[in-house]
Parts: C-alpha cells; sequence; structure tokens
C-alpha cells in the first residue's frame, strides 16, 4: 500500500524496513497504475477547488502534505502554480531527503521531520490553501487529534483532501485495475504489485496500525471540523479519497500556535527559497 508512516520508529518496528521503504516506494509502488491513478485524484480534487479562486494562475498558493514520504504528492501540487510555497512533514529524515531531491527546485520548499501531531502543533493557524494527508491516517494512536490539528492550520476557504486504505480491501482489486489500465504491458510489472502488496501487508499487520471502514473515515472528518465535499473510491478500489472544506470553529477550540520554528526537527537547511543550504537538525524525539 502506498504511503507513509506518520509516527516516529519505535522499538517494535524494524529500522530494516523503514531504511529500505523509500527505496522500494519509488523504485515500486509509484511505477503502479493504481497509485498514478491516486496522485491523478488528489491533483483532481485539489484543482476543482482551487480554480475557482485563481490559485491556480495568479495568487500565492500555501501547501501543506502531512506524512509526505518521499515527496510525490507535494511534487504534484506545487506543479500547480508557479507561485507555490510548500511544507512537507513527515517522520522519517530519509523519506525528506527523496521528497527533496523532487521538490527543491519546484517552489519554496520547507521540509520538517517530526511525528504528525508535534508538527502540526508547532505551525501556525489558519497558514495553508491546501493540506494533504496519504495514506497517513491509518498509524496514527489519535487520528481525531491530528485531523483537529489540520483543520486548525487551514485557512476557513481551504481545501484538505484526505485518503487512506480501507479495511477489507483485496489484492485482487488492485490486480484488475492495473491489467486493465497497464493491458497485456502491465504484466512485466506484476511482481513489483505483489511485492508491494506483501509490503502492505507487513505494515499493516503492526498491531499499532489500524485501517478504517469508510464510515468511521468520514466521522472523524466530520468531527474535526470539515465537510465532504466529494469522495470516490482510489487506488485501485482499495482507498477512500474524500475533499473536504472546512466549517466553522470557534477562536477558542483554534487556540493558539507555537511559534513556527519551535518544532526541534526542523531542517533550516531545507527551504529552498533564496538559499539552498544543506546542514540539518535533527529532533531529538525521533
Amino acid at each position: 500500500m502506498p504511503g507513509t508512516i506518520a509516527q516516529p520508529v519505535s522499538a517494535d518496528r524494524p529500522p530494516f524496513l523503514w531504511r529500505i521503504y523509500p527505496y522500494c516506494y519509488d523504485l515500486g509502488v509509484t511505477r503502479l497504475a493504481p497509485y498514478r491513478q491516486l496522485q491523478r485524484d488528489i491533483v483532481a480534487a485539489v484543482r476543482s477547488h482551487l480554480r475557482p479562486r485563481g490559485h491556480l494562475d495568479h495568487a500565492r498558493l500555501d501547501l501543506l502534505d502531512v506524512c509526505c514520504g518521499t515527496g510525490n504528492t507535494l511534487a504534484a501540487l506545487m506543479r500547480l502554480s508557479r507561485h507555490a510555497q510548500a511544507v512537507g512533514l513527515d517522520f522519517s529524515p530519509r523519506m525528506l531527503d527523496h521528497a527533496e531531491r523532487k521538490c527543491r527546485r519546484l517552489g519554496r520548499l520547507r521540509l520538517i521531520a517530526a511525528p504528525a501531531a508535534s508538527g502540526l502543533s508547532a505551525l501556525p493557524p489558519s497558514a495553508f490553501d491546501v493540506v494533504t494527508l496519504c495514506n497517513g491516517l491509518y498509524p496514527l494512536s489519535d487520528r481525531l487529534g491530528v485531523l483537529r490539528e489540520i483543520r486548525r492550520v487551514i485557512r476557513d476557504d481551504g481545501v484538505f483532501v484526505l485518503t487512506d486504505p480501507v479495511a477489507g480491501a483485496r489484492l485482487s482489486w488492485l490486480l484488475r485495475h492495473h491489467l486493465e489500465e497497464e493491458g497485456p504491458g502491465g504484466i512485466g510489472s506484476l511482481p513489483l504489485l505483489f511485492a508491494s502488496a506483501v509490503l502492505s501487508r507487513l505494515i499493516e499487520r503492526h498491531p499499532a496500525h489500524r485501517f478504517c471502514q469508510v464510515a468511521e473515515i468520514k466521522r472523524l472528518v466530520h468531527q474535526a471540523g470539515f465537510e465532504v465535499t466529494s469522495e470516490t473510491a482510489s487506488y485501485g478500489g482499495a482507498n477512500l479519497l474524500v475533499a473536504c472544506r472546512p466549517t466553522a470553529i470557534s477562536s477558542a477550540a483554534a487556540g493558539v500556535s507555537q511559534s513556527f520554528h519551535s518544532v526541534g526537527a526542523v531542517h533550516p537547511g531545507r527551504d529552498s527559497g533564496p538559499r539552498r543550504g544543506r546542514a540539518r537538525a535533527r529532533d531529538a524525539t525521533l
């Protein structure tokens, strides 16, 4: 299953798996038709929301990709606007190495290595036009808390796009979709599809992970302060993708943000605006 894990590596998560995962992800999963469908669906959901507001041509576009992984979604979104300013948040510095290489020339970029909850809590309120969370919900221990933090940092006229694997998805769905898209030429990449499925099962069986039912995902989004404006089955039917707009929240609920620089895992050398230094600050909590 595509995606990244939003929490720091713990003792019971095999370090070797997470060291090789970025390479497996970029060399394998991204070549599969279901994954390409997922990326198209994310971009289409964001584009349909932004086009009426003129963001794609004229205005600055502030993007946040939570659990950004190796940066595929972030790069696709940054290409929507010549005025993109993007923040990518992920627990894994190794993932962010890949994201930096893909995104640094596409606009102003900032990458933060931190767990989802603490990384979000240090971002200013009402700072982003677009927030995405791609396959990062299922490993979270406090799903609702993270979604409420996303509501805090998104602007009232912004769009939040969430996609996550749903409980009960079957490999046969992915196989059918891949072959329908690729035709006979897709047979050669079937080993990649099966390897991706095996990796997905290893991740899914971790005791801290739980794939949600569709109704539960929509309920969490509603409780966090969003209204679902569209939903679709993506990634060969294995994922639910919802586009959401914020609903009104009180200023008390929004809270007062910490400084943007208060996350210990901010990589100052990864602000790819005027300067592109390579110095890094590692987060002691990782």
